[in-house]
């Protein structure tokens, strides 16, 4: 504003005409009104960003996921079969030595005692597989038997089966309850006691068959009785679904094979020559494993299950990824009542040594009485299995035997590097 102007402001001059009044000082900016069309566009962008994010995101997810539920699930942990424990004696009260009237049998308390069994088979049947073998050539055809679901390791869901599904299988199939269907890879197998541990990765296993399937509970075999009634479950008629329901009919069968001896459960129920399957009591506990193998004393086919409780040691190794300890030789116990009638040392005697095995390394012969092993007495083959299994593969021990000479026994030692039979 020019000083003459600001003169006659000051005096309340009035301007003249035609001089006009200087407003450079407010220079309003007029702004114009939001551009509606712009925010869209830009919100839109944003969102469409958003959207292809969170699609890069999830195919991401899914396609990693396998590698990450490896890379972070939790450690494998070590799996313990727990030892057989005694039955407790019971004290008996006054209650229990009163006498109850016998009940009265009738259509309607046998058909209720048979739908409890069947409730126990039917829960039972959860922790039961069906292991079938695949063979990459097309003329080989494929083996099934009856598999156990034994533990789950935090990364693997373990099934136990007979090895009978191994020889020149490329891969297995195993069929849960619930018919679903996986893929399965062989972790550890015995061939001495014919048995054999498959693994599923955990996150492979769908949630239904998880919230479907039960881990099997291993029995006490040790205190099976003559007449006890008992389930068996499994490929028993070449039908993976089979049950059967009958008594045990002896339990003072065994089955010697190398470095070991096998009480078996022989039953009333029926089951074709190639059948397998498992046995329960009627508590739902696993007793026994029914094995095809079991040397068959007549022409009958019934159902026969070696013992749970003297596989439970090579069980526990199999799970664990771990060898089965070998030394190689089939024996007999020599008592103290033997040795005095035949004036012989009392021990193992070495009836058979297995073809290419350590026993055979170290120079053991047929006839050679074994009397300790590793430093423990071995006076029986229960005493001396435990000393094998407590060594591991690859393991270096001493054996101490007698072996018949010209002028009768004499002392013998043998240096054993322990192996397997895998």
């Amino acid at each position: 504003m020019s000083y003459e102007k600001e003169q006659k402001d000051k005096k309340n001059i009035p301007l003249e005409v035609g001089e006009k009044e200087d407003f450079s000082f407010l220079q309003e900016t007029i702004k114009k009104e939001s551009k509606k069309k712009t925010v869209f566009l830009q919100s839109l962008k944003i969102g469409m960003f958003g959207f292809l994010f969170g699609i890069c995101f999830c195919l991401g997810f899914f396609a990693f996921k396998p590698w990450v539920s490896n890379r972070f699930q939790k450690e494998s942990k070590q799996v313990s079969i727990p030892e057989d424990e005694k039955p407790k004696k019971k004290e008996l009260s006054p209650c229990d030595l009163q006498v109850v009237a016998p009940l009265e049998l009738n259509a309607d308390n046998f058909n209720q005692m048979m739908e409890s069994i069947y409730n126990i088979a039917k829960k039972a049947s959860r922790s039961i597989v069906s292991v079938e073998s695949i063979h990459e050539k097309e003329e080989k055809q494929s083996v099934k038997a009856t598999g156990l679901i034994l533990a789950d390791n935090n990364q693997e869901l373990l099934i136990l089966c007979g090895n009978l599904v191994c020889p020149d299988a490329t891969s297995w199939q195993i069929t849960f309850s619930d018919n679903r269907t996986y893929t399965a890879s062989l972790k550890k197998q015995d061939k001495i006691s014919g048995l054999a541990v498959f693994s599923i990765p955990r996150h492979n296993i769908q949630k239904e068959t998880w919230d479907y399937l039960e881990v099997a509970t291993l029995g006490n075999s040790n205190f099976v009785a003559k007449g006890e009634f008992v389930m068996a479950l499994g490929n028993l008629y070449d039908n993976s679904e089979g049950v059967g329901y009958g008594v045990i009919s002896s339990n003072e069968q065994y089955e010697v094979r190398t470095d070991r001896r096998y009480n078996v459960l022989a039953t009333d129920i029926s089951a074709t020559e190639s059948g397998t399957g498992v046995i329960f009591n009627l508590g739902g506990d696993v007793i026994g494993m029914i094995d095809p193998r079991i040397v068959k004393d007549t022409d009958a086919t019934f159902a026969k299950a070696i013992a749970i409780s003297d596989i439970k040691s090579t069980i526990e190794f199999l799970v664990n990824g771990e060898s089965v300890p070998c030394v190689g030789i089939t024996g007999s116990a020599v008592d103290q009542q033997v040795a005095g009638q035949e004036e012989m040392p009392s021990g193992i005697y070495v009836t058979q040594v297995q073809p290419d095995s350590p026993a055979m390394s170290a120079g053991i012969q047929s006839g050679d009485i074994i009397y300790e092993v590793a430093g423990v007495p071995v006076k029986e083959l229960q005493s001396y299995e435990r000393v094998v299994y407590s060594c591991k593969k690859d393991q270096v021990i001493t054996a101490k035997g007698k072996r018949l000479g010209a002028d009768g026994y004499v002392n013998i030692s043998f240096t054993i590097t322990i192996g397997s039979n895998e």
